[in-house]
């Protein structure tokens, strides 16, 4: 019964459990330099804290000797982090799995750890993932122009909590239609990998061609030029107001873009996107201009409006839509975008310097051929989003009843997507 259930709060269950805050090691601790691609231990910045998430894509590593400098900081399978700044990041929180068990906890983020057996670590990590959640604590968070937690602001967080036994049923009906998510997950990462290794044979290493130039850029096919990736991609600045448009208009933020994917599973509408915004259309290209997300590029797969940290890129030609994406989605335009950002707080990339960053570019037909292979792929892509989006929102609709009790534990996760399935909306 719901009478059953008792309200509380992050740090009641700390205290009364022998839990721990820990807010990541200092910048002092744990500088820029530590850093390095082939590091052994990684670890987690605010930019990968989702919604209950931590995505793991390009994450920083540091080497073993430092990470045993910050032992203090190890993650552990059930830890909770959050993200300590951030407009958009504040509020956000992931549950440590066991994929990431001895990572690191970043400089911007907080690590809640409560022992099993007091709290399900899974159910707390839904609870905690709720809207109602969410805004509160961007609520609270302190500073309003850059939103900042602290660990006085998580003790404070409220929490409803039914008996063990009912929070593992209601994390194992929300856990399952989790699984099928991760599932869609695994599949778009599959054609991912596919289509990048196409782009690499095809457009670095030219696996298919022998006949070779020397260039300032190193050998390139015969028939090929060297020239800025500009030459077949424009920038798009078509700003507008988002209230003179359809509330349902798809809205992109940064917090919206995954690292190092071009699967956009989430995105707001633009009835909330406040401010003036950029427009962009099917076929156009997403790319996060504050470093450190020059990693979020994205193939917009419908018409919308994007956040104005967002550059909207548009081939020349439909012919050079994956050529094109598939250079700004490389680590060399990381890179050259890094190299090249202004500012010392958030460094900004601008379409200026971008677009002179140098690629052997080919005839168009053979950047249509290309073309031709891989836009099946990323159809395949983009279906799977689709029902990735379908199982959110199902999650979605379940979350706060079953969090807030409204909404019992079925029998059955299939009973439970038949109950609701009128209500989901693909």
């Amino acid at each position: 019964m719901v009478a059953d259930w008792k309200t509380t709060t992050i740090g009641n269950l700390i205290d009364s459990a022998g839990g721990e805050l820990q807010t990541g090691p200092f910048g002092s601790q744990l500088h820029a330099y530590d850093y390095t691609e082939d590091g052994a231990v990684r670890v987690v910045p605010t930019s990968a804290i989702g919604r209950r998430r931590i995505d793991g894509n390009g994450v920083p590593r540091i080497s073993s000797a430092k990470a045993a400098e910050l032992e203090r900081h190890r993650l552990k399978t059930g830890d909770i982090l959050f993200a300590r700044r951030g407009v958009q990041a504040a509020g956000l929180s992931a549950l440590v799995t066991p994929e990431q068990e001895g990572w690191l906890c970043g400089t911007g983020a907080i690590r809640l750890r409560i022992p099993g057996g007091v709290v399900d670590h899974s159910f707390l990590s839904f609870a905690l993932s709720t809207e109602t959640a969410y805004e509160w604590i961007q609520q609270h968070a302190i500073g309003a122009t850059m939103p900042n937690l602290n660990e006085s602001v998580v003790r404070w967080i409220p929490i409803r909590l039914p008996p063990l036994n009912e929070q593992r049923r209601i994390a194992a009906v929300l856990g399952s239609v989790d699984d099928r998510i991760e599932l869609n997950r695994q599949k778009i990462r599959t054609l991912e990998e596919m289509a990048q290794v196409l782009f690499k044979s095809w457009f670095v290493n030219f696996d298919d061609l022998v006949e070779i130039d020397d260039t300032p850029i190193g050998a390139i096919p015969v028939g090929w030029r060297v020239a800025g990736i500009g030459h077949v991609a424009e920038i798009v600045r078509d700003i507008v107001d988002p209230a003179g448009l359809a509330p349902d208009t798809p809205y992109i933020g940064l917090e919206h873009m995954p690292r190092r994917s071009a699967a956009l599973e989430t995105w707001g509408r633009a009835s909330e996107a406040g401010s003036a915004k950029s427009k962009f259309r099917r076929g156009d290209i997403l790319f996060g201009k504050l470093r450190p997300y020059f990693h979020k590029v994205a193939p917009a797969f419908m018409d919308g409006v994007s956040s104005t940290d967002i550059l909207v890129i548009r081939p020349h030609h439909p012919d050079w839509r994956w050529f094109a994406f598939g250079h700004l989605f490389s680590d060399a335009m990381v890179a050259h975008a890094s190299a090249a950002a202004d500012g010392t707080k958030m460094p900004r990339a601008n379409w200026k310097d971008l677009c002179h960053h140098l690629v052997a570019i080919p005839p168009r037909s053979r950047a249509a051929e290309y073309n031709a292979i891989v836009e099946p792929i990323y159809d395949k892509i983009a279906l799977n989003v689709q029902q990735s989006r379908a199982l959110t929102a199902l999650r979605d609709l379940l979350l706060p009843k079953l969090i807030s009790g409204q909404l019992r534990v079925p029998e059955s996760l299939d009973q439970a997507l038949e109950a609701l399935s009128a209500e989901v909306t693909p």
